[in-house]
């Protein structure tokens, strides 16, 4: 609590308790996803991993299960070794309304005003508007249903 008051008040017998709150809103913990790393991943050396590895001991199992767990372990062995896997952390949390629809529009948007930029077109600067105009009501709208599901 920062400040505490009591105002006094002339319609009642009761004073007015007033109190000023200074609260901070909790960050949500990072949210890490695991990705495969392609920085330096070469096509060919890959290829021809996949190529020289001893596929033949997968046929060596009687069973199923145990033959896919073979293939699993030769060829995670080899991506490992091509695309290593890293934890990211996720800097911006996905909107689950953003549907193909509204990114598609953002990308019209997008490239309508990259042209417009690029040739200082005030007509094309308008059909920015215009598709922005569309986008903003397909994100509201998606944005709204979604909420009246829950």
């Amino acid at each position: 609590m920062k400040q505490a008051k009591v105002i006094p008040n002339s319609i009642s017998n009761h004073d007015v308790v007033m109190s000023t709150l200074t609260l901070k809103k909790c960050r949500p913990k990072p949210v890490y996803v695991s990705v495969r790393s392609f920085k330096n991943y070469n096509p060919e050396a890959f290829c021809e991993d996949i190529y020289n590895a001893p596929w033949s001991v997968i046929n060596n199992f009687d069973d199923v299960n145990d033959s896919l767990n073979a293939f699993d372990v030769l060829f995670n062995g080899i991506l490992d070794q091509h695309a290593p896997v890293r934890k990211v952390k996720v800097r911006v949390r996905p909107h689950p309304f953003v549907t193909e629809e509204i990114q598609k529009l953002t990308r019209i948007r997008d490239c309508w005003r990259k042209i417009a930029r690029k040739i200082g077109d005030p007509v094309r600067g308008l059909l920015t508007g215009t598709t922005n105009g569309m986008l903003n009501g397909n994100y509201v709208k998606h944005k709204d249903c979604m909420w009246s599901r829950k």
